[in-house]
Parts: C-alpha cells; structure tokens; sequence
C-alpha cells in the first residue's frame, strides 16, 4: 500500500515502458521486492522515505548489504553516485541471477546460464562413486535432474546449446560405470526421450519441456486478465490483435518464444460466448478457426468484439466492416448465440475436460513416433525400470555382441561365441535364444 501511494505523490517519476499500460512501481516475491523508479533526486528519496516508513511500522528492517541498485549501462558516473549515496546500496550490472534465474540485457549467451549447469554438473558429479544401478540413474536423472532447471524453463527459453550441454551430461551419467569413467553411450539421448508406449526410456526433453510451459504463457496472455498479461499487451498489442501480430528486431526473448508456437496454441484454443468480449475475427469462436483467414490476405479487420456485431438479438453484418460470406452468416446463426453477463470461457480442445495443463501441452506440442507392440510390452511400467532397459537394449541392438562390436568398430576379431562348445556366431538371438545356456534356462 505504501509503494502503491507513491504513484499518486506529484514528486515521484514512475518508471515504465508505455504510457497506456498499467503503472509498476514495485514487484513482490515472498519476502523479495523489486522497485522500480527513474534515477532522479527526488523520486529516490521517496522511495527511501517510504522504506523507513516501513521500518518503523512494521519492526522490519530492509537489509541494505543484500540489496542494490541496477541503472542502464550507459548511465553517467554522476548519476550512478547519487544513487548509490541516496540509497546507500551498493551497484550491479546486468546480468545477475534473481531468484534462480539470470536477468540480462541483449542477447541470450551461453555464460547467462552458467549457474543452473554448473548446479546441474555438481550434483551429477557427487553421484558418480555411489555404486548406482541403471535403474538408481534413471530415478535420479527423472525426479531430480530434469526438475532442477524446471523453474528456469517456466519463465525463459535458455539458447539450444545450454540444452545440449545438460542433455550430454545426464547422458554420461547414465552410461557412466561406478567409477565414474566414461563408457560407450549404447543410444543417443534423442532416442531415450520418449515415453514408454513411444519405444523410449521416458526421459523428456527440456526442449520440449520449454515449448510447453510457453504455450502456457500464450494461454495465459490469451484468457486471463494478470498484471504481466496486461503489460503485455499493452507494449505489443496495443494496436494489433495477438493473433496477427509479429515479432519484431528488439523485442524481448520471451515474446519471440510465444509467437513461434501461437499458431499451434491458436488453433487448439477455442471459446464458448457469454458476455461477448472475445474478437469477432481473430478469436477462434466458430469452430471455423479466426475468421480474419476467409478475408483477402491484404485485408486488416479491426478488433472488432462479438458484442459490437450482435445487438438485441440479430447480427448487424454491415458493422463487421468486411463482406461475410453466406457460408460464416450461415454457420454462424446456426450457433444460436445468447449473451450472459458471465465472463467467456476459454477451452483447450486437446483435453477432455477443456482445461488447460502442462502435461498435455508438452504431449501435443514433441515428436512422437511408433513403436512395436513387443517393446511396449517389455518395457511396461509395472516391469522394474532394471529389467525394461535391458529389453530395450536387445530390442534396439544396443548390446556388446561381438557382431555389434565387429560392426561399429570394424576390428579384426573372431565374431564366434567363446562359451559355446559348437563354434556360432555371437549375435543377439544366439545369446537369448539360440546359444546352449539361453535353450536350457
């Protein structure tokens, strides 16, 4: 309450990124608040006026050696003075790491995120001598490692490369000995992340896992009413419907992000008309998909609202500002449209129940691909994880036979089987089924 009365105070200049968005002076997290203000004398020592307001209400006191004050990077030494003499904080510089994710100016680098990897490479590195079984790894790598940079993929999309380095080494450490030393990896970690009845080991990609929680902001900036969708649409959708609208050369990461996937969101999101606010043309209220691509391709609809076309009970098709053809007039007046003073309702279509989630965003959103029958049956989920890996591994040839080996490493070995008394060939079916140990088990 106390921050939210500065933007009434005449003396204290706000800082923000467009006029006709909403006006944030601070942002809170638990106990963590960030403040934003421009750099003037005066607006800084309102703030600080307002901190030791706090202080002396609440009993509480702001610790100043864990805080500090962020200005442009071509701020003038003279600025940066005052501000750290007003507030008595001390300077950083982008980029630094707040909450467990990197803020940064500019563009996405590998260093950026050089915390949550070398985190990730840390814990690995304390389980190498811990004598763990593939099945130990598999739950390991599940439930801990993939989970550790969860929070970071909530928010941001790391660059591709950060994403390879995590992947190799959860890769290593599945196929790592006890000792720690590095061994064949007998399949790439492309193959292994995919689900059970897809023929992998159940692995995910964070790649994929990345895609999903943007389509979750896309679904967010699309059906709620939340501060960061407000400024959100407010800095890039002012004038421009979401659906049309592009990105563009200095726009933020997160922006790029949600307009490479809106296309796929878009046409899996539909809505049920109650009050009428969604855009009669690019909403996807029809069934028909936005209607704006039954137009000619240089036409520019306006966002026009269902509320605006339907009035007392009739569509007025002349206040849509473009020809509808006979087929949408008809289409539409079929729906038998009535409106209510409830909010409308957003569905995703890809769940049965019409609500969004996570786990069926990522599973639209990867590859998949079919498998035989026979793995899906080997590599059941009631079957430990030990015992499905192995089938796996002889399903897809990833097994040190001598035949594989001969092949892949193109020695000059005898491909016979040392254990037989009868000289055979050591191939995958002599050792499970053909060879005098696997025919009398």
């Amino acid at each position: 309450m106390l921050l939210n009365n500065l933007n009434n105070d005449q003396g204290f200049r706000n800082f923000y990124m467009n006029k006709r968005g909403p006006i944030i002076n601070h942002l809170c997290f638990d106990d963590d608040v960030i403040l934003f203000s421009s750099g003037n004398r005066k607006s800084l020592k309102r703030i600080m006026r307002t901190l030791k307001t706090y202080e002396d209400v609440s009993g509480q006191l702001v610790n100043k050696h864990k805080s500090s004050v962020i200005l442009h990077d071509k701020a003038c030494a003279r600025r940066i003075d005052r501000a750290k003499r007003i507030t008595t904080m001390k300077q950083e510089c982008f980029p630094i790491n707040y909450l467990g994710c990197p803020l940064y100016l500019g563009r996405k680098r590998i260093s950026t995120f050089s915390v949550t990897v070398q985190k990730i490479l840390n814990k690995i590195r304390g389980w190498f001598f811990k004598f763990l079984s593939v099945g130990g790894k598999s739950v390991l790598i599940k439930h801990v490692l993939q989970a550790m940079p969860s929070h970071l993929l909530a928010v941001m999309q790391p660059p591709k490369t950060v994403f390879e380095i995590i992947e190799n080494a959860f890769n290593r450490f599945l196929w790592s000995g006890s000792d720690g030393n590095k061994k064949l990896h007998w399949s790439s970690w492309d193959n292994l992340s995919y689900p059970i009845n897809d023929g992998g080991a159940n692995f995910r990609k964070l790649a994929d896992i990345s895609k999903a929680f943007t389509t979750k902001h896309w679904w967010k900036l699309r059906t709620k009413r939340y501060l960061w969708s407000l400024f959100l649409n407010t800095k890039y959708c002012s004038r421009i419907h979401p659906v049309t609208n592009k990105w563009r050369n200095g726009q933020s990461h997160n922006w790029k992000a949600m307009c490479s996937i809106k296309v796929l969101v878009e046409n899996n999101l539909g809505w049920i008309i109650e009050k009428g606010e969604v855009a009669f043309w690019y909403d996807n209220w029809t069934d028909l998909g936005p209607l704006y691509k039954f137009l000619d391709p240089d036409s520019k609809p306006s966002k026009l609202r269902i509320t605006d076309a339907y009035q007392n009970g009739h569509w007025n098709w002349p206040a849509c500002g473009y020809v509808v053809s006979d087929f949408i007039k008809a289409h539409i007046e079929r729906m038998q449209v009535v409106l209510s003073d409830k909010p409308d309702l957003p569905i995703w279509k890809i769940t049965s129940s019409g609500k969004f989630n996570i786990e069926s965003a990522w599973n639209f959103l990867r590859n998949s691909r079919h498998e035989s029958n026979i793995v899906n049956a080997l590599c059941h989920k009631a079957v430990p994880f030990k015992m499905s890996f192995m089938a796996w591994r002889v399903f897809h040839r990833k097994i040190p036979s001598n035949d594989i080996i001969i092949s892949w490493f193109k020695l000059l070995a005898s491909p016979n089987c040392t254990c037989c008394r009868v000289s055979q060939p050591e191939n995958i079916d002599h050792i499970f089924f053909q060879s005098y140990v696997a025919s009398s088990a």
